[in-house]
């Protein structure tokens, strides 16, 4: 498929696409490939039969949008390799239709960490030593920039510039920014000192030492840093740690939940949609609408005006 493509070529077409993007292709393809394989079919190339079979094997335990993800995959390896992509196939399309029509496609959104919770959490005596200041750090910065826990893993101390007004992450990229362009958040000192983002990650940077690479990293029993920047999941099993504490069922949030309590926090206190839209980066007005909308659901419902 890649024969005739350097070295250097190849390291760009990996870059053309995310990190986590190009993991799930391997996964999504690996998954098409091992079905192929049990079946005694071909998978590169693949017939538009062949794909509509696992669509209809494989959405017994799949999402509807997981096998949308599935497809994709499928056909970026097709295309690469200069071969007819099966995806486009009437009966590949009629396929997912079919299972779209009779599963349905709404998507379970992670649960919103919300101020309340944040405050709630600040009033308990549930940050211990230097693991609880990260997590402090980590949880009230990953609301107040409306990070993704990709962005919020990789904070480097370089991104961080501190004045007198409050501070400055610089993103040098991220899901919204494939083409690195950069964006900066501004992060002022808020009025309640046990949420203000900027004091509790100078408080763990300086306990930390913590003055140049990445800002959140793991530590061992003993009190040690790891030196390196913590797994995104790690900040999914932080966030699930702490709604753990306040009694919520932890199944229903996730390291994104940060991210959808600011923006749905901000519809809900009737902060304009621009103004959220440019703190949580969102490219697409659609998107960041459904954030939107759960928060101004039940103020906006007719029934304050009727009852």
């Amino acid at each position: 498929m890649t024969e005739n493509l350097s070295t250097k070529a190849l390291s760009y077409m990996a870059k053309a696409k995310a990190e986590n993007t190009l993991r799930a292709y391997t996964a999504d393809w690996a998954d098409f490939e091992a079905y192929c394989q049990r079946s005694g079919l071909d998978c590169l190339p693949a017939a538009p039969a062949t794909v509509a079979n696992y669509l209809a094997d494989r959405a017994e335990e799949l999402k509807p949008a997981t096998l949308t993800r599935r497809l994709t995959a499928i056909g970026t390896v097709h295309e690469e390799a200069n071969l007819q992509n099966p995806v486009h196939a009437s009966i590949v399309r009629l396929t997912l239709a079919g299972i779209k029509r009779e599963k349905g496609t709404r998507q379970t959104a992670k649960a919103p960490f919300k101020v309340e919770d944040l405050r709630r959490l600040m009033a308990m005596d549930v940050f211990h030593g230097l693991t609880g200041m990260r997590d402090r750090a980590l949880l009230l910065l990953g609301f107040a920039a409306a990070l993704r826990r990709a962005e919020l893993a990789s904070v480097r101390a370089e991104d961080l510039t501190f004045g007198g007004a409050g501070a400055v992450l610089l993103l040098p990229r991220s899901k919204g920014d494939q083409e690195g362009q950069g964006a900066e958040i501004a992060l002022p000192y808020v009025a309640d000192p046990s949420l203000c983002p900027v004091r509790a990650l100078l408080k763990w940077m300086n306990a930390a030492h913590i003055q140049q690479g990445a800002v959140f990293q793991a530590i061992d029993q003993k009190g040690y840093l790891s030196g390196t920047a913590i797994n995104p999941r790690t900040v999914a099993e932080i966030v699930k740690r702490y709604t753990a504490r306040l009694g919520y069922n932890t199944a229903i949030y996730s390291g994104h939940s940060l991210r959808r309590g600011f923006a749905t926090d901000a519809a809900a206190h009737g902060i304009e949609f621009p103004a959220i839209m440019h703190q949580t980066r969102h490219k697409s007005e659609h998107q960041a609408m459904r954030y939107v909308e759960a928060g101004r659901k039940f103020v906006d419902s007719p029934l304050n005006r009727l009852l």
